[in-house]
């Protein structure tokens, strides 16, 4: 087994929990915030994603292009509280690839919330070992989650 590596993401928004969260369970909605020059498109999800529901994606971000498929593997919706979701790469290039997403109140009420993502991911073996290293991974998605940031801050608002 490949070593797993993490990378924790939080922002605090101005928004209310279920806000946020009803935006990150629909995939057009997160492709809005998605640097557009990041190389992933959607190919097909559904229109609001639940447990089992999948995404099929495709990245050309390094070089050849490559279709992935996330699967929702867990999901509890909190209502006004927001909600928690983990989406597995259940097909791709990577033995291991999660991200966990947590959207919960902020500590003080009525001051937005904060959403929190985990990622855990390995590196490929083989020749595209080489081409996807750790490092790699790990300044991709820090990439594209500054990205995120930005865009998430300019549609909802710093808390």
């Amino acid at each position: 087994m490949p070593a797993v590596h993490e990378l924790h993401f939080t922002v605090a928004l101005a928004a209310a929990p279920a806000e946020i969260f009803a935006c990150l369970i629909r995939p057009e909605e997160v492709m809005t915030l998605t640097d557009p020059n990041a190389g992933v498109r959607l190919r097909s999800g559904p229109k609001v994603m639940a447990a089992g529901t999948a995404n099929e994606l495709e990245i050309t971000g390094f070089g050849v292009p490559q279709r992935v498929v996330y699967t929702v593997t867990a999901f509890e919706d909190r209502g006004p509280a927001g909600g928690a979701f983990t989406e597995t790469m259940t097909k791709g290039p990577l033995p291991v690839f999660e991200n966990d997403h947590v959207v919960a109140p902020a500590a003080e009420e009525g001051d937005g919330c904060t959403v929190h993502e985990t990622y855990r991911f390995a590196p490929p073996g083989g020749l595209l070992g080489f081409v996807l290293t750790a490092d790699r991974l790990r300044g991709e998605l820090e990439k594209g989650l500054a990205y995120r940031r930005r865009a998430l801050i300019e549609r909802f608002g710093a808390a």
